[in-house]
């Protein structure tokens, strides 16, 4: 795998990509959450959850780079990781509140709150350890599509394998521009699966 190709990567599997991603799979799945939703709300809900957990955090984190907050929007270092961390917690949260006024699945909310809460870990354990943000991200979405495989009693099987190799490119993508160590990676997989997928299972 070329740099080229592991930055494309990284950059369509952005963590902050994945509530969004978590959306379009639960409002065009075959089951009654896909169902109970208009194609004109789904596209107002994708539509606001791009734009409150991608767009405007990510205009936010580069601003902290015009003002020299952080050096590089990759955020390659551990010490710059707190604000934008805390930005991207913020609007997941604020997402979450903006959402209990529509009248949605309880399965939505626990997208969004899944979301923040892994976001706020990731804040903690990086205050001691540089653990992979983008692996925590998408070892969610494998977790909550596992949970809803069960759940829902979904067949997600074709959707489970294909999370599943993304994962392992993207962890590759991780190693192959140095961004991480193969135990920052792995241990990125593993707290994200295991936090989105008991959060979703109990929820």
């Amino acid at each position: 795998m070329g740099n080229r190709l592991a930055n494309i990567l990284s950059f369509v599997l952005h963590p902050m990509l994945m509530p969004t991603f978590a959306f379009i799979i639960l409002l065009f799945s075959k089951s009654y959450i896909g169902y109970t939703v208009s194609i004109y709300g789904k596209s107002i809900l994708i539509s606001l959850i791009f734009i409150l957990t991608f767009i405007i955090p990510a205009l936010l984190i580069g601003l902290l780079k015009k003002t020299n907050v952080i050096s590089s929007l990759a955020l390659g270092k551990r010490e710059e990781r707190t604000y934008p961390f805390l930005i991207v917690a913020l609007f997941y949260y604020l997402t979450y509140r903006l959402f209990l006024n529509y009248q949605l699945p309880n399965t939505f909310y626990t997208v969004i709150l899944s979301s923040a809460f892994v976001v706020v870990i990731t804040l903690l354990i990086n205050f001691f350890w540089k653990i992979s943000a983008h692996l925590m991200g998408i070892g969610s979405i494998v977790g909550a599509i596992l949970a809803l495989n069960v759940i829902l009693s979904i067949d997600y099987l074709y959707l489970i394998l294909v999370s599943l190799i993304l994962s392992g490119l993207l962890g590759s993508s991780r190693l192959k521009l140095e961004a991480h160590s193969p135990a920052q990676v792995y241990a990125g997989f593993g707290v994200g699966f295991f936090i989105t997928f008991i959060l979703f299972f109990f929820s």
